[in-house]
Parts: structure tokens; C-alpha cells; sequence
């Protein structure tokens, strides 16, 4: 609280007022302050906040997600899953990558790599699993020989990959303003990284 002005002050004050002087400019010249007139008033309008967001360039972004994916974790299949196996029978497979399907008929496939080699097998796992090792241009890796083994390292891969996408999901929308562009650039950087479509992880 302020200290009231003594006597002698409200009588200059008094005196002033009925000068061509303001209440503002006599408390000023009383308080030895500056008065209301004679402070400089902000010339420059804030700009909003919509104003100063920008979207980052394309080939940026693309990388920051890539970036992003790499400090998250990629998940590294099929080695990082044996480790949620007891003790599985395996078989290694020498591949070309890439490898395409030819045939699939009554569970039974065959692949066939960039060299023309052959790989045949049973049951969607495996087939699966070959297709994966080759997305990751993997050339040489072992898989257990049991489907059951087979679909647990599938299910936690598929849960790896679920929260990654997500992640960098989160970290691209609220980085980029155009949502469909971010969506865009999302799958391309998904492309980049040699993973699984997100429509195998999210049925």
C-alpha cells in the first residue's frame, strides 16, 4: 500500500490541475515519473500463432520421421523374436532378395528370389516370414521350422510394429499442418524404412 502524499504535494498537485496540465502529467512530474503521453505505444501487431507455424519442407520431414523411427527403435525381424521361443528347431534359408510370389495353392507356396531360386513351403506364416526377410533385404537368416513358433514371433513383431507407426504417427501430424500431405509423406517414409504394410499390423 502506498504511502498518502503529504500536505504540500496535494497542494502542488491542486495548483497544477488548474494549469493547462493533466491529473497524469502533474502525478508525473510529483512522482518523478513519466506520464501516459509519454510512453511510446507498440507499433508492431503480435502475429498469431497459426501465423508462425510452418510446415517443414517435404524431404525434411520425410527424414525427421525416419529419424524418429531410428530413436523409437526398429524392430529387427526375424532375429530380435527368437528370443521369445523355447528352444526351437530351425532351418536357414539363403535368399535373393527381392522375392516375389508364384504360386499358392491349399497352404502351399512358392516363392522365387532374384535369381530365379525357388523356395517352397507350408502354411501362411512361413510364407509370411520369407516375405519379411526379404522386404528387410535380409540374405541369409533362420526360421523355426514349427507354425506355432512361427505365428508368436509374427504376433510381437506385428505389436513392434503397431506402436512404431504410431509413434511417428503422433510425431507427423502434429508436425505437419496439411493432414493429408503428413499422411502422405508418413507412408513414403514407412516405404523408406523396408517394413511391413501397415494395413498386415493393424487387422
Amino acid at each position: 500500500m502506498l504511502p498518502a502524499p503529504e500536505t504540500r504535494l496535494l497542494k502542488q498537485l491542486a495548483d497544477e490541475h488548474q494549469s493547462d496540465k493533466t491529473v497524469d502529467q502533474s502525478l508525473a512530474a510529483v512522482m518523478l515519473c513519466p506520464s501516459l503521453t509519454d510512453l511510446a505505444l507498440p507499433t508492431q501487431r503480435r502475429r498469431s500463432r497459426s501465423s508462425d507455424k510452418k510446415s517443414p519442407d517435404k524431404k525434411q520431414f520425410i527424414q525427421l520421421i525416419m529419424d524418429q523411427a531410428d530413436t523409437f527403435g526398429i524392430p529387427n525381424f526375424p532375429e530380435q523374436y527368437l528370443y521369445f521361443l523355447d528352444q526351437p528347431q530351425m532351418q536357414r534359408y539363403r535368399i535373393t532378395p527381392p522375392v516375389t510370389e508364384k504360386s499358392r495353392i491349399l497352404g502351399e507356396f512358392t516363392l522365387e528370389d532374384a535369381r530365379g531360386q525357388s523356395i517352397s513351403g507350408f502354411g501362411e506364416e512361413l510364407e509370411q516370414a520369407l516375405l519379411f526377410c526379404s522386404l528387410a533385404d535380409k540374405s541369409c537368416f533362420e526360421l523355426p521350422v514349427d507354425r506355432e513358433q512361427l505365428n508368436i514371433m509374427l504376433q510381437h513383431y506385428k505389436k513392434d510394429l503397431n506402436a512404431l507407426y504410431e509413434h511417428i504417427g503422433n510425431i507427423s501430424y502434429s508436425s505437419y499442418e496439411d493432414a493429408k500431405e503428413a499422411r502422405k509423406l508418413l507412408n513414403k517414409a514407412w516405404k523408406k524404412l523396408r517394413l511391413p504394410v501397415p494395413a498386415w499390423f493393424k487387422n
